[in-house]
Parts: C-alpha cells; sequence; structure tokens
C-alpha cells in the first residue's frame, strides 16, 4: 500500500469476516462508521486487536468525529 491510498472496507460485518490481513490494517489510518459498535462486531477490527496487531486506540475516529472536525 502506497502512501494516501484510501481503502474502504465494508463487508466483514461480522466478527468472523474480514478483507484485509492484519498487516494492512496495522499501516492504515483507521476510521469507523461508529466505533462503539464497530470494535466489537467487525472482523476487520476484532480479529487484529484480538491478535494484537492493533488496539482500540489505534482507531483515529468515527463518522461523527470526521463531520464535528475532532478527529
Amino acid at each position: 500500500m502506497q502512501s494516501g491510498t484510501h481503502i474502504d472496507l465494508t463487508g466483514s460485518y461480522t466478527p468472523d469476516m474480514h478483507e484485509a490481513d492484519d498487516t494492512l490494517m496495522a499501516k492504515g489510518s483507521i476510521f469507523v462508521d461508529y466505533r462503539d459498535t464497530t470494535i466489537q462486531c467487525v472482523g476487520d477490527l476484532t480479529q487484529p486487536i484480538a491478535n494484537g496487531t492493533i488496539t482500540a486506540a489505534d482507531i483515529r475516529g468515527d463518522l461523527y468525529d470526521l463531520v464535528n472536525g475532532s478527529a
């Protein structure tokens, strides 16, 4: 992945599904649609968090943060 690349992951809506490998998740700036539910439900987050590749603190913001300018 080159610097500046934008990737949307929209298909992993259960903890067992994932579209990106852990290496990609560790490299990027992570934003989610809604932090309170996404972290527990989406395999692209639950799996790398469970194995220690990323932490919840690595998620830089959600849509609310982006809209109000706090992300």
